[in-house]
């Protein structure tokens, strides 16, 4: 889904815009939105994926922004699956936004922290800045 559509563009100009200019303007959008993604180092768009990041020793972890409940497992030394943190032992942060950027591992989780090595904490979630 763009950020926007031709028929915005329209409402927003006032007139109806030929219909030999649809390419075109479909082409526009897409590099102002790579653009805006690039500026500002985000996506407003979200996905649904598996994302890799290091540990850090600690029992907090700064993620990418995601929404709703991630699924996080403890990767091993060779990146294979080791431990599935369950949901009811972690904190998403902030608590007052819908979009979340960090998890942190509450007392009796699966883990106490999480492992000091790269690639070591396995993320899949709906990363990006909107829920829809």
């Amino acid at each position: 889904m763009a950020y926007t559509s031709k028929s915005q563009v329209e409402d927003y100009l006032g007139t109806s815009l030929p219909s030999t200019l649809t390419t075109q303007l479909n082409l526009w959008i897409t590099a102002v939105q790579e653009w805006i993604d690039n500026y500002t180092n985000t996506t407003f768009e979200s996905s649904s994926e598996t994302r890799y990041y290091d540990g850090n020793g600690d029992r907090e972890l700064l993620v990418d922004l995601f929404h709703g409940t991630p699924a996080i497992v403890i990767l091993d030394t060779d990146g294979a699956d080791d431990v599935t943190i369950t949901d009811a032992y972690v904190d998403k942060y902030p608590l007052n936004r819908t979009t979340k950027d960090t998890v942190y591992l509450k007392s009796g989780a699966e883990v106490t922290l999480f492992p000091s090595y790269r690639y070591a904490v396995k993320i899949t979630a709906t990363f990006g800045w909107s829920a829809t």
